[in-house]
């Protein structure tokens, strides 16, 4: 880490320490909102309890109704990765731990993930 606590950040595509990696995915959950509403906290609670030291801060970022029998869960996290590829294992990871108690809630198929350095911003095209 640098001297601000933050992780450092090389430009020649090769990254000698872990760097800061964001990551949002959507999952569908089965059931719509009945059956989302009674399992819901202990999947946030299951969730958050996944933080450590490359898992930062996951969270339950929105929840929206899709037809009757869906809810699209979307779940943000800081990852602490050397590369996106390990971000986004890490990511999938912590999300199967949280969900491993109702696995058969969850239209695994229909998952979607965007990862991205957290130096750059979806404004920002280089």
């Amino acid at each position: 880490m640098d001297r601000s606590g933050g992780w450092e950040h090389h430009s020649h595509g090769h990254h000698a320490f872990p760097q800061a990696v964001g990551s949002a995915a959507e999952h569908h959950r089965r059931g719509g909102w009945h059956a989302w509403g009674p399992v819901s906290g202990d999947f946030e609670r299951s969730l958050a309890a996944q933080a450590g030291t490359a898992v930062i801060q996951p969270r339950v970022d929105g929840e929206t109704r899709r037809g009757r029998d869906h809810v699209r869960i979307k779940v943000a996290m800081t990852i602490a990765a050397a590369d996106i590829a390990g971000a986004l294992a890490e990511a999938w990871q912590a999300f199967r731990d949280a969900s491993s108690d109702d696995p058969r809630g969850w239209d695994l198929a229909s998952a979607a993930a965007e990862v991205r350095p957290e130096d750059a911003s979806p404004d920002r095209q280089s």
